[in-house]
């Protein structure tokens, strides 16, 4: 069961997991997870915020970040959780007093409603570079803005209250709209406003609170459909299952809470009719589906376990792989993803697994291979020879060739520790191609700028070496061809989008750790980026 303290409201992801914000007396965060098959609760990320005040809402967004809005240190803030890094951070803050109500995905931008000291309600627009704050009309009058959404069109709609009336308002290119002030609604004055959603259709609702004359007056609760007017109001009444609906929730045919079925004990509602429940098996379209033995519903309705490029059979509700059709294997051994790779022919060299065996290039000597030297062809001249680089002749006396040159031998250049360069970056600029820049351990504020092709930057043996950039510049950047980092912890800078950029084509980041951007827009940070061709990530620990 999940702990004792305030919670947001409930929000439902894109796979149907149901999830819940809690902030703790503790000063922790920590975001609960629902399985959609058995309602067990579980913690899925967490963080240390303390002092934080959640408002009342949780959004779920297609790129696994759960947002809510709430206040800690007398200023609105968002927070973020993702569960696949089982953290929960403050991922914004607005910049003056304030207090936070609601947030709500716009393209890559955040809206936030809420309440400025100054301004009064507030809808404040958080870009990746910069946040707009944008005041509500309020007649001269106290307010706030307490629920956001955005409609299929782009328009943002806010609710709230100025003074003692419930507010409406629509904000599109042309700016906020005169606030639609919510007095009566059924003969009851307002009472309090709730939260703002839409219907499948994109019309906008309003939860509103009547102040009825009995406490069990099921006047009290209504939900108002919002245009520029009042243009209907739904009063609750018992859900039915007919297709429409009775108790204003935005749901259809839903049973009420610690009920299976909405008909009653052996029916189940489908195709907005009361149907007999299956006797074995699970209700998909209307028709008795075994989940652990039906290919086509193995495990969930309409989980099919049969591709476009092989066949398999349902054994205890999980896919396996029967065979691959021609032309495709196996490689992976996965059932998930089935046959999922198209077979080429023989290995070639190409960065690919040609043959499916689950190995890439095999065969091939890029140190020896005049078709294949140094790279996927890259070929050597008729009176060249490949030994780690194409060379038509002798360099003179006292050089090496390098990518098709002569130059100075390869030189170790040694950063930190009293050696000839105090920071990596006087290091870089004396580097020429083929050179090795060892660092001793030591944390380096420093942002990196790598031109020149050909080197290798590495911690010293058994050398802990952090570096991180001073600003919002990423703290590595690889411009430059064939250049291999190795064994460093790489930290991006406040502000930063992406710690690391690695842009030169057949480069390397291997055995280091990189920690990326904490806060930004969601979707928008990294801590590693890839442009360049042919460039290898592995054994390194990004978070």
């Amino acid at each position: 069961a999940a702990p004792e303290g305030e919670a947001t409201g409930v929000a439902i992801d894109g796979a149907g997991r149901a999830h819940v914000l809690i902030g703790l007396d503790d000063g922790t965060v920590q975001l609960w997870s629902a399985d959609p098959n058995t309602a067990e609760l579980s913690p899925v990320a967490e963080g240390a915020l303390p002092g934080v005040a959640l408002a009342g809402g949780l959004v779920s967004t297609p790129l696994g970040f759960h947002l809510a809005a709430g206040t800690r240190d007398g200023r609105a803030i968002v927070v973020q959780c993702v569960p696949d890094q089982q953290t929960c951070v403050q991922a914004w803050t607005a910049p003056a007093a304030s207090a936070g109500e609601a947030v709500v995905p716009l393209g890559a931008s955040l809206i936030v409603a809420g309440q400025d000291a100054t301004q009064g309600p507030t809808l404040w627009r958080v870009g990746q570079a910069d946040t707009t704050a944008q005041a509500l009309p309020a007649d001269g009058q106290s307010g706030r803005a307490r629920s956001v959404v955005v409609d299929g069109d782009g328009t943002v709609w806010a609710a709230g209250s100025i003074g003692d009336a419930a507010a409406v308002w629509r904000v599109d290119e042309d700016g906020p709209s005169a606030p639609l002030r919510l007095e009566q609604v059924l003969g009851f004055a307002v009472a309090d406003v709730g939260r703002l959603a839409l219907d499948a259709a994109g019309n906008v609702w309003l939860g509103i609170e009547l102040a009825g004359e009995e406490p069990a007056d099921p006047r009290q609760i209504a939900v108002a459909r919002i245009g520029d007017a009042l243009d209907g109001v739904c009063a609750p009444d018992a859900e039915v299952c007919d297709g429409r609906d009775q108790d204003c929730d935005l749901r259809l045919d839903e049973a009420a809470p610690g009920e299976a079925s909405i008909c009653g004990e052996g029916q189940v509602c489908s195709a907005s009719a009361c149907q007999p429940a299956c006797a074995v098996g699970t209700a998909c379209d209307a028709t008795c589906r075994r989940l652990d033995v039906d290919p086509m519903h193995c495990g969930a309705c309409a989980a099919d376990c049969d591709s476009t490029w092989s066949r398999a059979a349902c054994g205890g509700g999980r896919c396996a792989v029967l065979d691959c059709l021609a032309g495709f294997a196996d490689a992976n051994g996965h059932p998930d993803d089935g046959c999922e790779c198209a077979l080429a022919g023989d290995e070639v060299c190409n960065q690919r697994d040609d043959d499916c065996d689950g190995a890439v290039d095999e065969g091939f000597d890029l140190a020896l291979d005049r078709a294949n030297c140094g790279a996927c062809r890259s070929a050597c001249a008729a009176d060249e020879v490949c030994a780690a680089g194409c060379s038509s002749g002798p360099c003179p006396a006292g050089e090496v060739r390098v990518d098709e040159t002569c130059q100075a031998p390869a030189r170790t250049l040694r950063v930190g520790g009293g050696e000839a360069y105090e920071s990596i970056g006087a290091a870089l600029a004396d580097a020429q191609a083929g050179d090795r820049i060892e660092v001793l351990a030591g944390a380096y504020a420093e942002a990196l700028e790598v031109t020149v092709p050909s080197l290798t930057i590495e911690a010293a043996e058994g050398a802990a070496v952090q570096v991180q950039s001073p600003d919002d510049r990423a703290t590595l950047n690889v411009t430059a061809d064939d250049v291999v980092v190795r064994g460093l912890a790489i930290t991006a800078g406040d502000g930063a989008v992406v710690a690391v950029f690695l842009d030169g084509a057949r480069g390397a980041l291997v055995d280091s750790e990189v920690v990326g951007p904490t806060t930004g827009v969601p979707g928008q940070t990294a801590g590693v980026q890839v442009g360049g061709d042919g460039v290898v990530v592995a054994a390194n620990t990004v978070s």
